[in-house]
């Protein structure tokens, strides 16, 4: 990376920030800033140790996505270049508290504040003035096409970036610069020749804002770790009257391109990776062939059976896998329609009421141990795990708690006998009796008759029937 790749005049855009030629020079020099001082030597070990630790991740990413030496070159390269963006970008006050306290300043700061950074990092791209992509905040949940699903998005047709002031924790700032990285990333995507997939563009984008986030986390020292959903939904509330949010989100809602996943491609967030294994096991135990969630927290099927002494034994048994279940997950997965789910005992809503924005706390327990949320149900969003999630454009929020609810334990079957009901049940009732059919559609009208479906076919009594349960 030469100096050549930066503009070395000041540069300003809107918000009032201004990355300077200091900003610019730590960037292309950063042995430089490193003088005889205890702290300075300090940072300059956490520089290289920083940068050792990117190529190492990028390397693994290369291999395990199949990237190429071309492909695991450009991870390489980024995780290089990226930790000088990021110690230069924590370095300049301005700009690192235009990230990082976004909830105390308006849209058109946090607008500022994002492009700044983002052509920072583009310009270390190599991408040249007048082709920089500038970033436009907008609410997803004021848009009916499929920029209400994203964190953020980069649409190649127009060059232009949206970042969902509701989709990326715009209270943390290592989540605003993940989304700003990912984004550069799939812009870089459209220009840097690598013949890659839909796959692996999404693994070398995922895999860069990672790491900015973490890199983030690291050199700012105003940076936030722990996330302040209610103030970030206070935030939006107060903005969205503003003439940044409105004519950033109308330019989302008006995209004609933003149901194409090949042009606007999305950065998809699901609310805690470190469930995954926990939700995969429970989906596992009655959906035949087997499911993972991949890189992205998105769930794949992996394999349309399962093989092994334990399928046979189970098979003997009489518990053998449904078929039904599976083919509703994949119509799910095929869907362009979210499903969030997560494990947690509680978990707030967001209502409007009489024109003001309230937050209720709920018990998952209270709802049997699990339940789906949707828009008609509570309105305007769900806040958990730390996570604000819109509800528009029917995404499904389902939420199961950590272990088995009390009145699940008296659940009955056809014959008033006890169920003997665990989490895999209940997270199997809410996809298959709630979540999938308000998405895709094909259930039964009753969400005990969808659930009994499964039952029939994995050996289980059937539920007692519910005639008011409905999906």
């Amino acid at each position: 990376m030469s100096i050549s790749q930066y503009n070395t005049k000041d540069v300003s855009l809107s918000g009032g920030f201004t990355v300077d030629t200091a900003t610019v020079n730590l960037i292309a020099h950063p042995e430089n800033t490193v003088v005889n001082t205890a702290k300075a030597v300090e940072k300059g070990s956490l520089i290289a140790y920083s940068i050792g630790e990117g190529a190492v991740k990028a390397v693994d990413v290369g291999v395990d996505k199949g990237l190429g030496i071309e492909g695991t070159l450009e991870a390489v390269v980024n995780a290089r270049k990226d930790v000088l963006t990021v110690v230069a970008i924590a370095e300049n006050r301005a700009l690192r508290e235009g990230i990082d306290k976004a909830l105390e300043k308006d849209a058109a700061s946090l607008e500022g504040a994002v492009n700044e950074v983002s052509e920072l990092v583009q310009k270390s791209d190599g991408v040249e003035d007048g082709k920089i992509s500038h970033v436009n905040l907008y609410q997803g949940s004021e848009t009916d096409n499929l920029t209400n699903q994203y964190a953020a998005c980069y649409d190649e047709n127009t060059n232009e970036t949206y970042l969902n002031t509701e989709g990326t924790d715009i209270s943390r700032g290592g989540d605003i610069m993940k989304s700003i990285f990912w984004e550069a990333q799939r812009k870089d995507n459209t220009t840097n020749g690598l013949d890659l997939d839909y796959d692996q563009q999404t693994a070398l984008a995922s895999s860069r804002g990672s790491q900015a986030e973490n890199l983030w986390n690291r050199f700012s020292e105003t940076a936030n770790t722990t996330s302040n959903a209610i103030g970030a939904s206070y935030w939006n509330s107060n903005n969205a009257t503003l003439s940044t949010l409105i004519h950033g989100t109308t330019m989302a809602q008006e995209n004609k391109n933003a149901n194409d996943r090949d042009v606007v491609v999305p950065r998809i967030i699901s609310i805690n990776s470190n469930n995954n294994e926990i939700l995969e096991k429970y989906i596992n135990k009655y959906a035949k062939g087997e499911y993972k969630f991949d890189e992205n927290n998105e769930l794949q099927k992996v394999t349309d059976s399962k093989s092994g002494v334990i399928t046979f034994i189970k098979g003997i048994l009489g518990n053998n896998e449904s078929a039904t279940y599976s083919a509703r997950l994949d119509e799910a997965i095929d869907s362009d329609k979210d499903i969030i789910i997560a494990i947690k005992d509680e978990y707030k809503v967001t209502v409007q009421n009489k024109g003001e924005l309230l937050t209720l706390d709920r018990l998952t327990d209270d709802r049997g141990g699990g339940v789906t949320i949707q828009n008609i149900t509570v309105g305007k969003s769900v806040i958990v795990d730390g996570k604000e999630i819109s509800l528009a454009d029917k995404r499904q929020v389902v939420i199961i708690s950590t272990d088995v609810a009390e009145s699940s334990k008296n659940i009955k079957d056809i014959n008033d006998n006890n169920m003997n009901y665990d989490q895999a049940m209940t997270l199997m009732h809410e996809l298959v009796g709630h979540a999938i059919p308000h998405i895709v559609g094909g259930g039964t009208g009753n969400a005990v008759d969808d659930e009994n479906i499964i039952h029939s076919e994995t050996g289980h009594n059937l539920r007692k029937l519910n005639v008011d349960h409905t999906e």
